[in-house]
């Protein structure tokens, strides 16, 4: 059988890997602390680095965006910090919980992002001053953040 074949099926004494290619899910450099973690930990700390970075630009938009609604809503008129501030503080927690990712704190990383994504929900829902449908809405955000509960918990540990 030849190594460029689809399914090649490596031998054991084979040291030739020039038929394999570089994964999708390899771990970055900037995540070697997490080199030599079983690969379920890995691909777990690989999914909430990215959606850490994804949440991060996110937040910046979402910033710029309720302030130029802000200003332009007859219902504020002017910047509304009490709206705001909750933005930047998620903003700077999400940050705060990729650096301890970074630096191997994966378990303290996922907690912190989850707290602080269960905080913006709340603080749209009771700072906002809109109507009161569309602000409940936001209560379908709870159910999204729940559902990545189970890629912090290992399976029988909580």
């Amino acid at each position: 059988m030849e190594k460029s074949s689809y399914f090649y099926h490596r031998d054991i004494n084979d040291t030739d890997n020039t038929y394999m290619s570089k994964g999708a899910n390899e771990i970055p450099g900037i995540l070697g602390a997490y080199r030599e973690a079983d690969f379920g930990l890995q691909t777990r700390v690989l999914f909430f680095y990215k959606v850490e970075i994804i949440m991060a630009l996110c937040m910046l938009f979402v910033i710029l965006y309720t302030s130029i609604i802000q200003l332009n809503s007859p219902d504020y008129g002017h910047l509304y910090f009490p709206v705001l501030i909750p933005e930047f503080i998620i903003f700077f927690l999400i940050l705060l919980s990729l650096y301890l990712l970074i630096k191997g704190r994966f378990r303290l990383s996922t907690h912190i992002l989850f707290a602080s994504s269960y905080l913006a929900i709340w603080a749209v829902l009771f700072l906002e001053k809109s109507n009161t449908i569309p602000r409940y809405d936001t209560v379908v955000y709870i159910f999204a953040v729940s559902s990545m509960l189970p890629l912090v918990f290992r399976h029988g540990k909580i």
